[in-house]
């Protein structure tokens, strides 16, 4: 008897366990809604006014379960062709140039064109438009524009003028991309030491080293920037210097701004 009842006790408990089970099944869950959101304070910046960049902020709304991210960044117009200058506060702080931004969606997944540390000056050819700049938290910065003439030494035939010491500025702005040639004049037998310096990015572009028949000097590295040739006899010699065509839309923004000299 006890046996029995010990059964039936066990059943109804079975029961309402099973009943409990199916009808919790039935109980409406809570539904998650959180979600995030991303807003863009554009300021327009004007050529040589120095700005901070502000930190980017973040705020949750518990009402609506939104976490709405706060984005700061500065527009730019460069007005024509021609080269930039961005000066910044430290060379260990990020500037980040955008051609677009998807506003609404995180800065993080939008690619920037160029992307600047290392210096605290900066020399680039962007195409004439609407830019966006966003760097580092307290990133003091403010950006120049000058305009370049279109220059005509594109051959050796016109060939310009450098005098030992002199350096000049090869800017290859977008669409003038050819060849720049100059005439070197030796007045004795020497070797000729060539400083080339790239001022931006990309390592697009090279120079070299010809005699007055056309024929190639060998002019090897000596150091990242300086490249000497054996002795040469005194006379007329040339340096062309020239910016690999291959680009695409990650290379069309560096490779473009030179510095160089001989002695």
């Amino acid at each position: 008897m006890k046996s029995f009842l010990k059964r039936n006790v066990l059943k109804h408990l079975v029961c309402i366990a099973l009943v409990f089970i199916i009808t919790s099944g039935f109980v409406p869950m809570h539904a998650w809604a959180y979600t995030w959101k991303y807003s863009y304070k554009v300021t327009a910046l004007v050529q040589k006014k120095t700005v901070t960049q502000k930190a980017d902020t973040e705020h949750y709304y518990s009402g609506t379960d939104t976490d709405v991210h706060i984005y700061y960044v500065h527009k730019i117009n460069v007005p024509s062709n021609g080269y930039l200058r961005i000066a910044s506060s430290a060379s260990s702080k990020e500037i980040r140039i955008y051609k677009f931004i998807n506003m609404k969606d995180n800065i993080g997944n939008t690619s920037d064109i160029l992307t600047l540390k290392g210096s605290r000056s900066y020399y680039m050819i962007l195409p004439k438009g609407y830019y966006y700049i966003h760097a580092d938290p307290g990133t003091k910065f403010n950006w120049s524009f000058n305009r370049k003439k279109a220059a005509y030494n594109y051959c050796r035939a016109r060939a310009s003028g450098l005098k030992a010491g002199t350096k000049v500025g090869i800017f290859f702005t977008c669409g003038y991309e050819y060849d720049r040639w100059y005439k070197v004049s030796l007045t004795r037998n020497k070797t000729i030491t060539v400083i080339f310096n790239q001022l931006d990015a990309g390592g697009m572009c090279s120079f070299d080293v010809y005699n007055s028949q056309g024929g190639k000097v060998n002019c090897p590295e000596l150091t990242n920037t300086s490249y000497r040739t054996g002795t040469l006899r005194k006379g007329t010699y040339y340096i062309r210097v020239w910016r690999d065509q291959y680009e695409d839309e990650y290379t069309d923004y560096y490779g473009r701004v030179i510095q160089i000299m001989w002695r």
